[in-house]
């Protein structure tokens, strides 16, 4: 596991976050839980899936009280996203 004092602005997290998403769960999640939301723990890299943020981000803090999270809203993208 990675220290917390690792990631010391909430850019660093994001971006940490967000490639975490696209290299372990992207793909599985936009094609089975388009539109709701996943929390990322950037320390264990777990995932926490829930219909609205508020419910995604209180199982990731009840499973992982000292995380750092990042959240995304999971979404397939549109064939004019896909073409860009």
């Amino acid at each position: 596991m990675i220290a917390r004092t690792h990631y010391s602005s909430d850019q660093i997290i994001a971006e940490r976050g967000e490639q975490i998403y696209a290299e372990r769960f992207q793909a599985e999640y936009e094609q089975h839980y388009s539109g709701q939301y996943v929390v990322i723990d950037i320390l264990t890299k777990s995932a926490y899936v829930a219909a609205f943020q508020e419910e995604a981000i209180n199982k990731a803090k009840a499973i992982a009280p000292n995380g750092l999270f990042h959240l995304v809203r999971i979404h397939t993208p549109t064939l004019f996203e896909r073409c860009i």
